[in-house]
């Protein structure tokens, strides 16, 4: 995630390369072994649940949140939500985003994903973070540290 991984991935000039780069660097996420026998002690003792699951929203209401799925089943309700996180590794917003691709013409790769600046602008007035400015930004674009290089990218173009 330093910079001595982000710049040989700023010096490929091949979006297909790129994209090659990125499909290597994914790795499933991990936790230290120490968390996860502590975690796995709070689901024994039922002070904890865990989850694999898609949640499409999320809805507080009179106290709790409701957790629900694309159907808008509830999937469970609860008061705190200590840790929600996944991703999949396609462009999000496929549905909706290729018609807007198409009517304000928008530069992407053959792999379908934005070609964008440096400063991450993809159109006029138009920015991307996270999986949007992975060809840009690198494997480091879809988790937190990316989060915020991308924002420092933006702010300071602007």
């Amino acid at each position: 995630m330093g910079p001595k991984k982000q710049r040989p991935f700023r010096a490929i000039t091949s979006y297909q390369k790129r994209r090659e780069t990125i499909i290597q660097a994914r790795n499933k996420g991990s936790i230290p072994p120490d968390l996860h026998k502590a975690l796995m002690n709070q689901v024994k003792q039922g002070l904890l649940r865990v989850m694999d699951v898609e949640v499409i929203s999320a809805v507080w209401r009179d106290g709790h949140i409701s957790l629900r799925d694309k159907n808008e089943n509830v999937i469970q309700q609860t008061g705190t939500i200590l840790l929600a996180t996944g991703f999949e590794s396609s462009m999000p917003g496929k549905e909706w985003l290729t018609p807007v691709i198409r009517s304000h013409d928008l530069r992407c790769a053959e792999c379908g994903y934005p070609i964008v600046s440096q400063s991450l602008q993809w159109g006029p007035g138009l920015y991307v973070t996270g999986a949007l400015a992975e060809l840009e930004m690198g494997p480091i674009s879809r988790n937190i540290s990316g989060a915020r290089q991308a924002a420092e990218r933006i702010v300071n173009s602007l």
